[in-house]
């Protein structure tokens, strides 16, 4: 269907409504693009300009995307875009995430060839002990769009946090801190090793101090002797 100025045509659409519509009417319609077995190509909005795609924005629908059996690569965004999933971009971080995320597993980008500047984390210890650790409960109904989690959580503080170990704590656009509770295991492992040093050197000192107890039982055995060898003289 192309309407009669001729700026807008549909396919499958009861209505010309846009300036592109492919099966917008209210009965189930189905659309494939790019749907052969040979490798194909399909763009979607690819110019330059501000690009919205809305996709299943109506009641409860799935969306598929490189769900078939083949391998399937899928790139969300560019280097310069943000994503936002279940609520609003935050362009302090590259995605978004407005409610629970479940993962069998996150890697981390740890590479030494990456980095440089390295210095030891000193003072682990007295970090760690100044940490507190909480049980608390999210204010769900005074922040009802960021899908916070219901029932007891357990976590630290962000504003402690940052005075602290201020690596570890970020603040969003919107103003709210974030923790990256991953981070703060080079330093649990720091401090394991310093509180392991002072066990040592204290296992130590006791062990000296064992050997001097000792030494002590042996100069008291020996004074008694002496003693005894002086009571028996005297006689």
């Amino acid at each position: 269907t192309i309407d009669q100025a001729g700026y807008a045509f549909s396919l499958g659409a009861d209505a010309v409504a846009s300036a592109v519509s492919i099966g917008t009417g209210a009965a189930a319609k189905t659309v494939n693009l790019g749907s052969s077995n040979t490798t194909s190509t399909t763009n979607i909005l690819s110019g330059s300009g501000a690009v919205n795609i809305n996709a299943a924005t109506g009641g409860n629908t799935p969306v598929n995307i490189a769900s078939g059996s083949s391998t399937g690569n899928v790139v969300i965004g560019n280097a310069t875009g943000f994503i936002g999933i279940g609520g609003a971009v935050n362009a302090s971080y590259k995605m978004t995430v407005t409610g629970k995320v479940k993962s069998t597993g996150i890697n981390e980008t740890s590479d030494e060839r990456l980095k440089k500047n390295f210095e030891s984390i000193e003072g682990s210890l007295d970090k760690v002990l100044a940490m507190t650790g909480k049980y608390y409960d999210w204010r769900i109904s005074e922040f009802p769009n960021l899908g916070l989690s219901e029932g007891r959580q357990i976590g630290v503080i962000a504003q402690e946090m940052e005075k602290i170990l201020p690596e570890v704590v970020t603040t969003g656009e919107d103003g709210f801190k974030a923790v990256e509770y991953g981070h703060i295991v080079p330093v649990l492992i720091e401090a394991i090793k310093e509180q392991h040093a002072i066990i040592n050197a204290q296992q130590s000192e006791l062990t000296s101090i064992k050997g001097l107890l000792q030494q002590v039982d042996a100069l008291k055995a020996s004074v008694e002797l002496l003693n005894e060898h002086i009571r028996t003289s005297q006689k």
